[in-house]
């Protein structure tokens, strides 16, 4: 597994009040691969509650035979033991996936969903030897490696992680913990990216951008969104130092320039807008945007020879490109002048 490491560049605001602090995550793509070495007897591997990634061992047709085959009892124990379970109670729901699961010892994902289900009911009950039991079973039966495992809810196999976390060897233990506490930061990301999406508030959503990348820095999408939120709000020399964390972090992303060039014209500083538009153009190439934002760049710099030049390059690539168009026919009429 891949994971992105972060710094934090401290940026300060003066358009804040009080000066408030802002930290953006600068992105170092560290890739650490995270391995588990799992020994060929079944009695020695181990699990962390992942689904397998080899080839499965059953195919659906096989699965959909063997369930067919099943007696309606033993699905009607498998609903029972899930209410129980679900309604807390334990001792209920043991006892009828402890009946259940003969029903299902030739279908490796059902068998496996009331193993969890009593290794979790079990270690609630602070039954650890027991938990412990059918944690091992389905270790040494290799039962993550159905395709089916994919499929159990996500609720259910974090309450599986927590109660067997410490029935696994250290190493397989600290990589399990590391690729949960990843989980949990990517989730809640993810809220904070679709609170800021839905904020109105420049400022509110530039803050709610921070806190984001702050629990994942890997998405560089969102540092273009924290930026354009920055100069909707006048803030471009923080909004500028967004752009300088992904140069810093050595990516040669065509947006990038482009994005620099727009906070530089919005701050009324000419000279770094034709600098940076000028530098995008010699890394990634040419593109409408930048050859429009250069023209434009220069027309508000008074260089109205290399505005037409810029302007009427867009139009003849793009005729309808209204606004390029406005202002080639204003660039012409101040060389008249």
């Amino acid at each position: 597994m891949v994971r992105v490491m972060s710094d934090l560049l401290l940026i300060r605001g003066k358009s804040r009040p009080r000066g408030i602090r802002f930290c953006i995550p600068i992105i170092l793509a560290v890739p650490i691969i995270l391995a588990a070495s799992v020994a060929a007897a079944p009695s020695a591997s181990f699990h962390s509650g992942f689904p397998a990634q080899e080839a499965p061992s059953h195919s659906a047709q096989e699965t959909d035979a063997q369930t067919d085959e099943v007696d309606s009892f033993y699905f009607k124990l498998l609903d029972e033991g899930k209410y129980f379970f679900q309604s807390g109670q334990y001792d209920e729901a043991i006892r009828n996936f402890e009946i259940a699961f003969f029903g299902f010892i030739d279908n490796p994902g059902i068998l496996l969903e009331c193993y969890v289900h009593l290794t979790v009911a079990h270690a609630n009950l602070k039954n650890a030897e027991k938990a412990k039991d059918y944690f091992d079973k389905i270790n040494r039966l290799r039962l993550w490696d159905d395709p089916a495992a994919a499929r159990l809810p996500q609720d259910l196999l974090n309450e599986y992680k927590a109660a067997t976390a410490h029935f696994l060897p250290p190493e397989e233990r600290a990589a399990s913990q590391k690729m949960e506490t990843e989980r949990i930061r990517k989730e809640e990301a993810a809220r904070l990216l679709a609170e800021a999406r839905a904020a109105e508030s420049p400022d509110k959503k530039a803050d709610l951008y921070l806190e984001a990348l702050d629990k994942d820095s890997s998405n560089i999408d969102v540092y273009f969104e924290l930026s354009r939120a920055l100069r909707d709000g006048k803030r471009y020399k923080q909004a500028a130092r967004a752009m300088s964390v992904l140069t810093k972090a050595g990516l040669s992303d065509p947006r990038i320039p482009i994005e620099l060039g727009t906070i530089h014209l919005l701050n009324k500083d000419y000279d770094r807008a034709i600098a940076s538009l000028k530098k995008g153009r010699s890394a990634s190439g040419d593109s409408i945007e930048l050859s429009y934002l250069l023209g434009r760049a220069y027309f508000l710099k008074k260089m109205y020879d290399e505005a037409t030049a810029e302007l009427a390059r867009v139009v003849e690539q793009s005729p309808d490109y209204e606004d390029a168009a406005s202002l080639l026919e204003e660039c012409r009429k101040k060389e008249k002048d």
